[in-house]
């Protein structure tokens, strides 16, 4: 029987310590995929090895390192989005800088964004596939010249903005980045790449070796203290060694990994080298049975060559009966008398997992009408000595009601069996004690390994933070919003007329004025705060404003804009909310708004000022995702460049939310200028997923009780629950009530299993 590794194909950089660089920069293929947004958490689609669509796709063994064969890609939908890590720092030289490839000429759109470590965001242009209606993959490639991003960039953040050609969506087969690698005096360009997240736990990891070393030093732990001065260096191999590569054996899932190279010179002298940190991913997919052959992937290897059937047992892959993705595990079973029906897998090496941590499996699986129910389902276990099996305890009727079911399995209850060296493992139908005889078909999908993780239903009454632990870090949040409360009163002033308002009850007309709007793209209405409110679903969801270079032609110097927003989290990472006219890779906005983009929580953005740029920019983090989603919020983003705000200073860009000023930036004084058009629900980032009601352009800098007035109908009263999860009593307010719960259960532990 051939046997296939449960391992990952590891695919690092690494170079002969000593051995000077042959340059100061070279193009590289990405050494980590940081982030993968798939806002349906359905499958991502591609080419396969040989170029069949479509194929689930794994983008971080695609798209990591080299292509696994010239014909492979990812398709991207509208709003999907990859962010790469690169282990070094991308730099501008003479020509391209940046090179991607796309599966053909059908005029796919994406947005290119370089980013670093920290979340910091570069819109760097467009990349545009050809459009001559051939299959011929297009070479893109973009030049850093003239580029300032304000930081260092490491990542690339590759964004899907259409669903053009045949797959359909952005196919990127491979990208790459000019990155600096050479003629530093220190150990650099670790892989993974520092602050990385996900890593598998068979991580290998390398870095580039200095100039000048001969040997390294390599420290590593799963705590500071084990990489700070005058802590010990790894054992294995012996230190200092030669190579430039260091693996640290099985890594334990959802552990932070410290690790440091001291590099040796040919004189004996030490350079210490930077701390670097990585952490791995928190559970492992051990088979989503995609990659088997079936009707649709036929050159793919045969199932049964790994999940080897026993008995009477026949295994096969199907499309017409899965959890998520393309396929599932077709197994059709028959026990006679007291001989099981069962498949097994035996890896070509022992597993070690009890050195990953592993705890427990979660294995969905679905049976259908007619299956036995006197039928005992088991997982099973097995080292070179002892095996052992795990019975479902859940209701026998659940093996014919042909719903899809989650098995957890607590490998806690595998008495005798080694986990550190497991031999194989498997799925048995077994008869009843006494014996019989019994057949029919389960169907199995996702095949994951945990460690101890916190579940829902375990959560103590005073964990705030949700990882099932009551301790120092609920407090904070306590502390942080000591005596917050939902009902605040404000004073108010009746503000002046609006240039435009938009009540949408039903329509996008202008209650104020001449400015009304043309809803396209799917715009619908439903009950809002002060009757109805639009609804925008995506990127060609949208109101245009009619005569937008008229309206704007009479703001220069101060705006406000302000509504009541209710977004939602189906496809929320790219929410952009109003936006004035703009041109991928020409021009940017000199007005935008986005609200939750990117990872939830999210980011907001409010741009105001011309030219477009950082000196007109008020961005940062929200600290809840309550803050734009799930309930309705009242936002006022407000720009005066003039106003003096001290000695020498002058313009001010404020937002608020629910009547409290939530961020400032003093200093910005560009002028608003530039705005031929304008549209509400899309733009600069993609499409917004919620509702906006009472939309309203000022064309003066509203005060705090113009504000106040506007969102609460002239009365200052705002009656909401509060953003924090700290209100445990939920009394919309955080006090003594909310520490009482939390003291209860203080350093209780509630992990499973």
């Amino acid at each position: 029987m051939r046997k296939v590794c449960l391992g990952v194909l590891l695919l690092v950089l690494t170079r002969g310590a000593g051995i000077p660089a042959l340059a100061r920069t070279q193009f590289e293929y990405p050494a980590h995929l940081a982030h993968t947004y798939n806002p349906l958490d359905d499958c991502l689609l591609g080419m396969s090895l040989q170029g069949f669509f479509p194929r689930p796709v794994d983008p971080a063994r695609w798209l990591v390192g080299p292509p696994p064969s010239p014909i492979t890609g990812v398709s991207l939908p509208p709003e999907y989005w990859l962010e790469f890590w690169f282990r070094g720092p991308i730099v501008d030289e003479a020509g391209p800088d940046i090179k991607l490839k796309e599966q053909g000429q059908r005029g796919e759109i994406a947005l290119v964004f370089l980013t670093d470590r920290h979340g910091r965001e570069y819109f760097l242009g467009l990349a545009r596939a050809g459009s001559d209606g051939t299959n011929t993959p297009t070479n893109i490639e973009m030049d850093l010249a003239g580029h300032e991003p304000g930081f260092i960039p490491t990542g690339i953040r590759l964004v899907s903005l259409d669903d053009g050609g045949g797959s359909p969506g952005f196919d990127i087969m491979n990208i790459q980045a000019r990155i600096e690698v050479g003629d530093q005096a220190v150990a650099a360009n670790p892989v993974p790449p520092d602050g990385a997240g996900n890593v598998p736990p068979q991580q290998v990891l390398s870095w580039t070796a200095s100039d000048l070393a001969v040997r390294h030093i390599v420290y590593f732990g799963m705590d500071p203290a084990d990489v700070r001065p005058g802590a010990s260096p790894v054992s294995d191999p012996p230190q200092p060694q030669d190579a430039n590569t260091y693996d640290p054996g099985v890594l334990r899932l959802g552990q932070r990994y410290f690790w440091r190279v001291d590099e040796v010179d040919g004189f004996g002298s030490i350079r210490r080298g930077a701390v670097w940190s990585f952490e791995t991913a928190g559970r492992w997919i051990v088979d989503d049975f995609e990659f088997y052959s079936s009707a649709t992937n036929p050159e793919d290897p045969y199932i049964g060559f790994t999940w080897a059937p026993y008995w009477y047992t026949h295994v096969t892959t199907t499309t017409q009966d899965v959890y998520r993705c393309g396929t599932s595990m077709e197994m059709r079973f028959l026990y006679d008398g007291s001989v099981p029906s069962k498949v097994t897998v035996t890896p070509p090496a022992p597993l070690n997992w009890e050195a990953m941590g592993v705890r427990s499996v979660d294995l969905f699986f679905r049976g259908q009408a007619g299956n036995p129910t006197e039928a005992i389902m088991c997982f099973f276990v097995g080292d070179d000595v002892h095996g052992a099996a795990v019975p479902y305890g859940g209701s026998p009727e659940d093996l014919a009601d042909g719903q899809w079911r989650l098995w957890r399995i607590d490998l806690g209850l595998l008495a005798g069996v080694n986990l550190s060296a497991v031999t194989c493992y498997g799925i048995s139908l077994e008869p009843p004690p006494g014996g019989g005889f019994g057949s029919g078909t389960m169907y199995f999908d996702d095949f994951t390994l945990y460690p101890a993780r916190c579940l829902e239903s375990r959560r103590p009454a005073g964990d705030i933070d949700g990882d099932c632990i009551v301790d120092y870090a609920d407090l904070r949040e306590i502390t942080g919003n000591w005596l917050a409360h939902g009902r605040r009163v404000y004073p108010v002033a009746q503000p002046s007329a609006p240039l435009a308002w938009y009540r949408f009850d039903g329509d996008a007309r202008d209650s104020a004025g001449i400015w009304h709007g043309t809803a396209s793209g799917g715009v619908s209405f439903e009950p809002g705060v002060y009757g109805q409110a639009a609804r925008f679903d995506g990127f060609e969801s949208r109101v245009d404003i009619g005569g937008a270079a008229q309206l704007f032609s009479q703001i220069d110097r101060a705006i406000t804009i302000a509504f009541w927003q209710y977004g939602e989290t189906s496809t929320y990472h790219l929410n952009t909310l109003c936006c004035s006219n703009y041109e991928h890779g020409v021009s940017n906005p000199s007005v935008a708004i986005t609200l939750g983009c990117w990872i939830a929580p999210g980011r907001y953005r409010w741009d105001c000022g011309y030219p477009p740029g950082p000196q007109g920019r008020l961005a940062g983090e929200h600290p809840y995702l309550s803050q734009w989603a799930h309930r309705w919020n009242h936002w006022a983003f407000v720009k005066d460049s003039q106003v003096i705000v001290g000695p020498g200073v002058r313009g001010v860009m404020r937002v608020y939310l629910n009547g409290a000023l939530y961020a400032e930036n003093i200093g910005s004084a560009t002028e608003i200028a530039g705005v031929t058009g304008f549209e509400i629900g899309s733009g600069w980032y993609g499409g917004y997923h919620g509702l906006l009601d009472d939309f309203r352009i000022y064309g003066y800098a509203l005060s705090a009780a113009e504000i106040a007035y506007v969102a609460t109908a002239g009365s200052g009263i705002f009656d909401q629950e509060v953003y924090s999860p700290a209100d445990l009593s939920e009394d919309a307010k955080i006090s003594f009530q909310d520490l009482a719960i939390m003291g209860q259960d203080w350093l209780v532990r509630s992990l499973w299993p």
